[in-house]
């Protein structure tokens, strides 16, 4: 029985053609994205979608979290593509790391982003082995308290990553570093979860206007 191509081959057939004509940084995100889904699954609609959604937010995605947006074998493609890239990213950067030897490093590294910001700014640096970045990370914005720095949302990125290590730094508007009573208890639990996953927190740094407040300095860690 004769049968033609559907819609969805159509559109990757002429996204394959594309590519061999340009250069793939000319090609449409969505489009490259029908490459990797291929088949009867990379419809138009669902490969917009995708790209809507963004790199960043898809590239820290599970497994799982992909399946619920492309069919399973789909959502390996692009899983391993990502993690392609994150290798790539390592290759590339060997020789060049950024190494944070103590506390004031990780204050330096992150103060010009978040020292004036009017809201608290939550960041997560990933480190390896020998304490090179491997990764940065916002994890959220707005006022710090335990219900919102879940442990959970904190490791996940360090998990797929694969880091050794994390430390944590925020802002305080104010100025003023002092760790407040909520401050300290997000460092007891993420120092907490932290054993349990077999990720070192080695440090929460609080950002002022002008100092910073070292947990590991303070020996709270």
């Amino acid at each position: 029985m004769w049968k033609g191509k559907t819609m969805s081959q159509k559109y990757t057939d002429r996204v394959r053609e594309q590519l061999s004509f340009y250069s793939a940084n000319q090609t449409e995100l969505s489009d490259l994205f029908a490459v990797l889904i291929g088949g009867k699954g990379a419809t138009p609609e669902r490969c917009q979608k995708l790209a809507g959604i963004g790199l960043e937010e898809l590239a820290e995605m599970s497994l799982e979290e992909l399946g619920e947006y492309v069919p399973k074998t789909a959502a390996e493609r692009i899983y391993a593509a990502f993690e392609l890239g994150w290798r790539t990213i390592k290759v590339r950067s060997r020789g060049q790391r950024t190494i944070l030897r103590s506390p004031q490093d990780a204050a330096d590294f992150v103060r010009s982003e978040i020292a004036h910001e009017k809201q608290e700014h939550f960041v997560v640096l990933l480190l390896d082995v020998k304490n090179h970045l491997i990764g940065q990370e916002t994890v959220f914005i707005g006022s710090l308290n335990a219900s919102i720095a879940h442990p959970r949302e904190i490791f996940k990125t360090a998990i797929r990553r694969s880091a050794a290590a994390i430390i944590c730094l925020h802002n305080h508007p104010s100025g003023d570093p002092q760790p407040s009573a909520e401050d300290r208890n997000v460092t007891r639990r993420l120092k907490e979860a932290g054993e349990v996953v077999g990720i070192e927190l080695l440090d929460h740094i609080i950002i002022g206007e002008e100092r910073f407040y070292s947990f590991r300095e303070h020996d709270l860690l």
